[in-house]
């Protein structure tokens, strides 16, 4: 059985593609990996942001190195 959510209905009643919208700014990615640097577990910091490890690694990956401004010009 396929779930549509009350957006996608609409959207497609409407004739366009709902878009899924990011719950997070480049910036306050930054600041999840960077709690994860300085020490506290990775478990621990994905339990209190609400993502999954799989998605703190992933966002690792993708955002290593930045840092302020460099964050402003995503």
């Amino acid at each position: 059985m396929l779930r549509v959510t009350l957006r996608q209905n609409l959207a497609r009643k409407e004739g366009r593609l709902a878009v899924k919208r990011k719950r997070f700014s480049v910036e306050q990615i930054v600041a999840v990996l960077k709690q994860g640097e300085v020490g506290v577990s990775v478990v621990e910091v994905c339990r209190q942001v609400g993502i999954a490890e799989e998605t703190f690694y992933r966002w690792k990956k993708q955002y290593v190195g930045l840092e302020g401004e460099a964050t402003k010009s995503q």
